[in-house]
């Protein structure tokens, strides 16, 4: 009797462990890893059409529409928003990403308050996980980057314009770049599209050209403060050709540019050092910071984006060690006195980078955040790949259809493919050719 009541029990406890595990599993799925849908965003517009904004210029602004959110049945209502465009090659593009404006700071889908929201279209990606990805990597390597970003799907008007990645845009705010001083300010390393902007200037040296993107006091903002970046920036650009390397940890924060040359060198970056490399000083005698991470739907081996070479995409590209020149007649590239090359006022790579690692602390540097914060987490960012894939698989394989960008399993199988060989070329021969070599020489 008393085996049969302990067989019971155990049937009991069988029984019991299976549907608490199924009810946990049913809460995980829906709360982030298989929602049946994604938050949809639905911008009513006021006065115009969605033809009229994406054949205009992307500098136009529509003012008085109307954010509704539907986030599985809670819904949000913003009204008087501002609407224009946003990016460069991707405004050209099909599906084409735009930045919101709201009268007040707001807090959309948990992701922190902020004014200025960018709604990117992911038009070069077939995983439209990229960038997500990148922030995700961003956060390993340094727990205290800020910039988040969630998936919606976007109606405007009458028109599905299929899944977007919702952002805080980069500026000057607590939850992206938070800054202090009254001095304070953010600049864009922008080379091929600065000149189309408010406020910019080329470097002495070099001609890489710097836009001013953010200040924190837009009321009272003493031009002085730009200036002076301007100063601070050719003397280290004059200290980088020197290879005075003590003047340079003097005018820059080595470790977070640093961080900055490795998510983008592991992540193979065609923008990195030519455009979206974001800098920031808070307050005259702050050093110069670099941004870890903004607009990479063009990275991790994205054969959607241009039309070069196989070697470009490969997971064995040292990237800033190759010199890409992105589409300048080599006749016109010019050698400086170090060895990277360079074409003043062409839309090209910035050879800082190429050169900054000519200094063996800068070297070391990347190694060392390398080894603390991303060798051993090949497994955990292949999971949350997958998670992320599972998670959006069915909208996205939509959005594809709607837009001609492949097959989503696909896409994705390669990402994954693609990281897993990245990490074997950076836990290899990577370093190696770091240490050993110079950017001259190779």
């Amino acid at each position: 009797m008393r085996r049969i009541e302990g067989k019971l029990l155990l049937i009991y406890f069988v029984l019991i462990t299976m549907i608490v595990g199924l009810i946990v599993m049913g809460y995980f799925i829906i709360d982030g890893k298989k929602k049946d849908n994604l938050p949809i965003m639905k911008i009513v517009l006021n006065d115009t059409t969605l033809e009229v904004i994406n054949t205009q210029s992307k500098e136009e602004k529509y003012v008085g529409n109307r954010v509704l959110i539907d986030d599985d049945g809670d819904m949000l209502e913003y009204n008087d928003v501002t609407l224009s465009g946003h990016g460069n090659a991707s405004w050209e593009m099909g599906k084409k990403s735009y930045n919101l404006k709201f009268k007040n700071k707001v807090d959309l889908l948990g992701l922190g308050k902020g004014k200025k929201w960018v709604l990117v279209s992911n038009g070069f990606d077939g995983t439209s996980m990229r960038n997500d990805l990148a922030y995700y990597i961003a956060r390993l390597v340094d727990s205290s980057y800020k910039i988040r970003g969630t998936f919606v799907k976007l109606m405007m008007g009458d028109e599905d314009l299929g899944v977007y990645y919702l952002v805080n845009k980069i500026g000057i705010d607590k939850n992206s770049v938070d800054l202090r001083e009254f001095d304070g300010l953010l600049i864009e390393l922008d080379n091929p599209y600065c000149e189309a902007e408010e406020k910019w200037q080329r470097t002495e040296r070099i001609g890489d050209c710097l836009v001013l993107k953010d200040v924190v006091n837009d009321d009272d903002f003493v031009d002085a403060s730009w200036q002076d970046f301007i100063k601070q920036y050719n003397e280290f650009e004059e200290a980088v050709l020197n290879q005075d390397f003590i003047r340079m940890s003097e005018l820059i924060d080595i470790e977070s540019w640093a961080k900055y040359y490795l998510i983008g060198e592991f992540a193979s970056n065609p923008d990195m050092y030519v455009t979206s490399w974001y800098l920031y000083k808070d307050g005259a005698d702050d050093r110069i910071h670099s941004v870890l991470a903004w607009d990479f739907d063009t990275a991790f081996g994205n054969k959607n984006w241009g039309d070069w070479s196989e070697e470009f995409y490969s997971p064995t590209n040292m990237m800033a060690r190759l010199e890409y020149t992105f589409g300048n007649d080599e006749n016109i590239i010019k050698e400086d006195v170090v060895g990277c090359k360079y074409d003043t006022g062409g839309s090209i790579m910035s050879p800082m980078m190429c050169h900054l690692i000519e200094m063996p602390e800068f070297r070391e540097e990347v190694i060392r955040i390398y080894n603390s914060t991303l060798k051993n987490r090949r497994d955990e960012i292949i999971e949350y790949i997958k998670e992320r894939a599972n998670y959006l698989r069915d909208d996205i394989i939509v959005n594809n259809e709607k837009w001609n960008l492949g097959s989503f399993d696909e896409e994705v199988d390669y990402l994954i493919w693609w990281v897993e060989e990245r990490f074997k070329y950076f836990d290899g021969s990577y370093f190696n050719r770091l240490l050993e070599n110079t950017a001259s020489e190779l």
